[in-house]
């Protein structure tokens, strides 16, 4: 059986394979929690120029104002720039009628895209782990993930966010949540536990301590391996569809941003789901789902 990569070696091997040199200057998303503090530790190890990125959700009042503390407390341990914004996640959440939990995802990455223009930057860096991918796919799967949701996080991964390209890189996306929690500790990492952590209000939350745990149980094995290893698959697939798809669009582009339907009508579903869907987000329209990509196919299809 071969023996474990140990993490700096995984963390340093990544940014080998990605290309990105010692000395480059990354933003790193740090919450004070022990994946973030893991992250932080590894990449200033590695020799990257880190500045840290913390967003006070404000959803925990006193706690979340020590989580801050926390994130700043490790940036100046790493004697890492440091910026912070603090934001009423809840009051977006209900303005915007979506869930708590996309609306503090939507704003940790706009906040990232600001500190990443601030620091001239397109780097920047995230603390999931294996876990966490698991997680990621078993939810998409549930809810019925549409595109690329299968595919789960991708470890490099380039996105407009916020009017900026940006690359989103996770260093750890390869290690198991065990792994890091055992690095932090043989290090004497200093970090800050997530009090909601144990709580089953979120659905991240109710996925990790009930769904993979009944999973395990049912099917007398590990189901994060299986997991993680359907989503690399997913995202090869995902590649070689949407290379194909760009393509494929290129030649039904009509006057005004409109598709020819004619020919789009011979191409497989697959190829004219990512076709629209491809063209809706150059559309400029937001949250696509499957739902919205199927309603531009039964108008295409029926005139």
């Amino acid at each position: 059986m071969a023996r474990p990569v140990p993490l700096p070696d995984q963390v340093a091997r990544f940014f080998e394979q990605t290309g990105i040199p010692s000395g480059s200057r990354v933003v790193a998303a740090v919450s004070g929690g022990i994946d973030s503090a893991t992250l932080l530790d590894l990449l200033v190890k590695t020799g990257l120029e880190v500045v840290v990125a913390h967003l006070n959700h404000g959803l925990r009042g006193v706690d979340s104002d020590k989580d801050a503390a926390a994130a700043a407390g490790l940036a100046a341990a790493h004697d890492c720039r440091f910026h912070i914004r603090k934001v009423d996640v809840e009051g977006i959440a209900d303005h915007e009628r979506i869930s708590v939990e996309t609306a503090g995802r939507d704003a940790r990455r706009q906040w990232l895209a600001e500190v990443a223009q601030r620091e001239h930057t397109d780097l920047v860096c995230l603390a999931h782990h294996a876990d966490d991918q698991a997680e990621t796919v078993l939810w998409n799967l549930v809810r019925g993930c549409g595109l690329q949701g299968a595919g789960g996080m991708a470890p490099d991964d380039w996105q407009n966010i916020a009017g900026r390209r940006l690359r989103l890189l996770r260093p750890l996306l390869g290690a198991r949540r065990a792994e890091i929690e055992r690095y932090a500790w043989r290090h004497k990492l200093l970090w800050r536990d997530d009090l909601t952590n144990p709580e089953l209000d979120y659905t991240r939350n109710r996925i990790r301590l009930e769904a993979i745990p009944a999973l395990a149980e049912a099917c007398d094995r590990d189901p994060v391996p299986g997991l993680v290893r359907f989503a690399e698959v997913a995202r090869g697939d995902d590649h070689l569809l949407d290379g194909l798809a760009m393509g494929a669009l290129s030649s039904l582009r009509g006057e005004g941003g409109t598709l020819e339907v004619r020919e789009f009508r011979t191409w497989a579903m697959a190829l004219q789901r990512r076709i629209v869907a491809i063209w809706l987000v150059a559309s400029g329209v937001p949250r696509i789902g499957l739902r919205e990509i199927d309603a531009v196919l039964k108008v295409a299809c029926a005139s």
